[in-house]
Protein backbone atom coordinates (compact mmCIF):
# COMPACT_ATOMS: atom_id res chain seq x y z
CA UNK A 1 0.00 0.00 0.00
CA UNK A 2 1.37 3.39 -0.91
CA UNK A 3 1.44 6.16 1.58
CA UNK A 4 -0.03 9.58 0.90
CA UNK A 5 3.51 10.99 1.31
CA UNK A 6 4.57 9.67 -2.11
CA UNK A 7 1.21 9.28 -3.85
CA UNK A 8 1.89 11.82 -6.62
CA UNK A 9 4.86 13.83 -7.82
CA UNK A 10 3.15 17.06 -6.75
CA UNK A 11 2.49 15.71 -3.25
CA UNK A 12 6.05 14.46 -2.91
CA UNK A 13 7.45 17.85 -3.97
CA UNK A 14 5.29 19.76 -1.51
CA UNK A 15 6.16 17.26 1.24
CA UNK A 16 9.87 17.57 0.45
CA UNK A 17 9.64 21.37 0.57
CA UNK A 18 7.78 21.18 3.87
CA UNK A 19 10.46 18.85 5.26
CA UNK A 20 13.25 21.12 3.99
CA UNK A 21 11.63 24.15 5.63
CA UNK A 22 11.21 22.27 8.89
CA UNK A 23 14.85 21.13 8.86
CA UNK A 24 15.97 24.71 8.14
CA UNK A 25 14.00 25.86 11.17
CA UNK A 26 15.47 23.13 13.40
CA UNK A 27 19.10 23.13 12.15
CA UNK A 28 20.06 26.36 10.40
CA UNK A 29 18.23 29.06 12.34
CA UNK A 30 19.76 28.18 15.74
CA UNK A 31 23.23 28.14 14.10
CA UNK A 32 22.63 31.49 12.42
CA UNK A 33 21.18 33.02 15.59
CA UNK A 34 24.07 31.83 17.75
CA UNK A 35 26.64 33.12 15.25
CA UNK A 36 24.90 36.49 14.98
CA UNK A 37 24.65 36.76 18.74
CA UNK A 38 28.38 36.05 19.19
CA UNK A 39 29.25 38.63 16.55
CA UNK A 40 26.88 41.38 17.62
CA UNK A 41 26.87 41.17 21.43
CA UNK A 42 30.41 42.53 21.89
CA UNK A 43 31.19 46.00 20.49
CA UNK A 44 34.81 44.99 19.83
CA UNK A 45 33.59 42.27 17.45
CA UNK A 46 31.53 44.77 15.50
CA UNK A 47 34.55 47.07 15.21
CA UNK A 48 36.88 44.21 14.24
CA UNK A 49 34.53 42.76 11.59
CA UNK A 50 32.66 45.73 10.07
CA UNK A 51 32.27 44.05 6.67
CA UNK A 52 30.63 40.97 8.22
CA UNK A 53 28.58 43.04 10.64
CA UNK A 54 27.22 45.78 8.40
CA UNK A 55 27.92 45.25 4.68
CA UNK A 56 27.31 41.53 4.10
CA UNK A 57 23.79 41.49 5.66
CA UNK A 58 22.76 44.44 3.48
CA UNK A 59 24.17 42.79 0.34
CA UNK A 60 22.51 39.45 1.09
CA UNK A 61 19.20 41.16 1.86
CA UNK A 62 19.40 43.13 -1.39
CA UNK A 63 20.21 39.93 -3.31
CA UNK A 64 17.21 38.17 -1.77
CA UNK A 65 14.84 41.05 -2.59
CA UNK A 66 16.24 41.26 -6.14
CA UNK A 67 15.89 37.48 -6.55
CA UNK A 68 12.26 37.63 -5.43
CA UNK A 69 11.53 40.45 -7.88
CA UNK A 70 13.30 38.70 -10.74
CA UNK A 71 13.01 34.96 -10.13
CA UNK A 72 13.95 33.87 -13.64
CA UNK A 73 16.93 36.21 -14.15
CA UNK A 74 18.63 36.91 -10.81
CA UNK A 75 17.46 34.04 -8.59
CA UNK A 76 19.26 31.24 -10.52
CA UNK A 77 22.58 33.08 -10.13
CA UNK A 78 21.91 33.74 -6.47
CA UNK A 79 21.21 30.03 -5.89
CA UNK A 80 24.33 29.04 -7.84
CA UNK A 81 26.42 31.45 -5.78
CA UNK A 82 24.97 30.00 -2.58
CA UNK A 83 25.63 26.45 -3.77
CA UNK A 84 29.29 27.35 -4.44
CA UNK A 85 29.75 29.40 -1.26
CA UNK A 86 28.05 27.02 1.16
CA UNK A 87 30.55 24.12 0.89
CA UNK A 88 33.42 26.61 1.24
CA UNK A 89 31.79 28.04 4.38
CA UNK A 90 31.24 24.63 5.96
CA UNK A 91 34.76 23.49 5.07
CA UNK A 92 36.40 26.63 6.45
CA UNK A 93 34.26 26.40 9.57
CA UNK A 94 35.25 22.74 10.05
CA UNK A 95 38.91 23.65 9.65
CA UNK A 96 38.55 26.44 12.20
CA UNK A 97 36.87 24.16 14.71
CA UNK A 98 39.52 21.48 14.12
CA UNK A 99 42.31 24.01 14.69
CA UNK A 100 40.57 25.22 17.84
CA UNK A 101 40.38 21.69 19.27
CA UNK A 102 43.96 20.96 18.19
CA UNK A 103 45.13 24.05 20.05
CA UNK A 104 43.13 23.04 23.12
CA UNK A 105 44.72 19.58 22.93
CA UNK A 106 48.16 21.17 23.16
CA UNK A 107 49.30 21.26 19.54
CA UNK A 108 51.36 24.32 18.73
CA UNK A 109 49.77 25.89 15.67
CA UNK A 110 51.63 28.99 14.64
CA UNK A 111 50.27 31.74 12.41
CA UNK A 112 52.81 30.80 9.73
CA UNK A 113 51.62 27.21 9.57
CA UNK A 114 47.90 27.98 9.19
CA UNK A 115 48.02 29.28 5.58
CA UNK A 116 49.85 26.11 4.54
CA UNK A 117 47.13 24.03 6.18
CA UNK A 118 44.45 25.90 4.20
CA UNK A 119 46.28 25.57 0.88
CA UNK A 120 44.59 22.98 -1.35
CA UNK A 121 46.69 19.94 -2.19
CA UNK A 122 48.47 19.98 -5.52
CA UNK A 123 48.73 16.19 -5.66
CA UNK A 124 47.69 13.16 -3.65
CA UNK A 125 50.20 11.70 -1.25
CA UNK A 126 51.83 8.49 -2.33
CA UNK A 127 51.49 6.79 1.06
CA UNK A 128 47.75 7.03 1.65
CA UNK A 129 46.11 8.20 -1.57
CA UNK A 130 44.39 10.95 0.40
CA UNK A 131 46.01 14.32 0.99
CA UNK A 132 44.22 14.74 4.31
CA UNK A 133 45.20 11.29 5.60
CA UNK A 134 48.82 11.92 4.65
CA UNK A 135 48.71 15.35 6.25
CA UNK A 136 47.30 14.03 9.53
CA UNK A 137 49.51 10.94 9.64
CA UNK A 138 52.70 12.97 9.28
CA UNK A 139 51.65 15.27 12.12
CA UNK A 140 52.49 18.31 10.01
CA UNK A 141 50.38 21.38 9.31
CA UNK A 142 51.36 21.49 5.64
CA UNK A 143 50.44 19.65 2.44
CA UNK A 144 53.96 18.44 1.67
Amino acid sequence: MTSSWWSTAEDSLSSALLLAGFLQWIINWPHFSATSYRLLRVPENRREFPLTTYVIPVLVGAAIVTSLHSPTVVAPYFIKFFMLWSPYHFTAQSLGISLLYARRAGYDISIGSRPRARKPPSRRTASSGSPIQGWVCRGSWSWR
